[in-house]
């Protein structure tokens, strides 16, 4: 687009809802898939993998607050609602894209984020499966607890056991593994650096978000 308005509103886009992870399948893969159970195994381990994602703890000019408790993502909490963790396009070169992360600060989490939903989309063995219903609570509670909201927690554990296979056959920057397993062992994620940040400095977010509005 080549109005300016339109780039605007583009920007703020990308630095509040997150980034898409699309990956498109060879046709004889594609055919195989059974997509009602794919999307059946992210509703299962999708709130895992956007747990190690998590960065949107402010709202309205200050941290976000639930039910007397400092929340992690206002994003991930509004948006599980009405969004699936997969939209799929077979018009497109059968491409998969992936809905389910807050927006990166480097390219490694990028490259960590895109070997996420490798490792879950390409190993038989995460066998976990689970209904819409339960993917909308559970995505409410990882956006206000995270890594403490032990059912992620322990999705998360499991998802890492194969991550390395498929980082190393596809040769994936070993630092996204080392940044994904200190977020999994240290129960962290980008939201609390950023609280300690805007409690800081809370100045610095205003005048960033003063030179989006102009």
């Amino acid at each position: 687009k080549r109005r300016h308005d339109y780039w605007q509103w583009a920007m703020e886009v990308m630095v509040t809802y997150g980034p898409d992870i699309n990956i498109g399948l060879p046709d004889e893969l594609w055919k195989k898939i059974n997509f009602d159970d794919l999307m059946e195994k992210f509703y299962y381990y999708g709130p895992a993998l956007t747990c190690f994602s998590l960065a949107s703890p402010i709202h309205q000019e200050s941290l976000w607050k639930i039910r007397n408790d400092y929340g992690k993502s206002i994003r991930t909490y509004r948006r599980s609602i009405i969004a699936p963790p997969i939209e799929i396009h077979p018009e497109e070169n059968n491409r998969l894209e992936f809905k389910l992360f807050d927006v990166p600060a480097t390219l490694t989490e990028y490259e960590a984020y895109f070997a996420l939903v490798l490792t879950v989309l390409l190993t038989p063995e995460l066998s976990g499966r689970a209904s819409r219903a339960t993917f909308i609570y559970d995505m409410g509670q990882i956006a206000i607890h995270g890594f403490y909201h032990e059912v992620s927690f322990h999705r998360a554990s499991e998802i890492m056991q194969y991550y390395h296979s498929i980082q190393q056959k596809f040769q994936i920057n070993e630092m996204a593994y080392t940044l994904l397993r200190q977020r999994l062992e240290t129960k962290t994620h980008p939201s609390d650096q950023l609280a300690i940040d805007f409690i800081n400095n809370p100045q610095k977010f205003y005048d960033a978000r003063t030179r989006l509005e102009l």
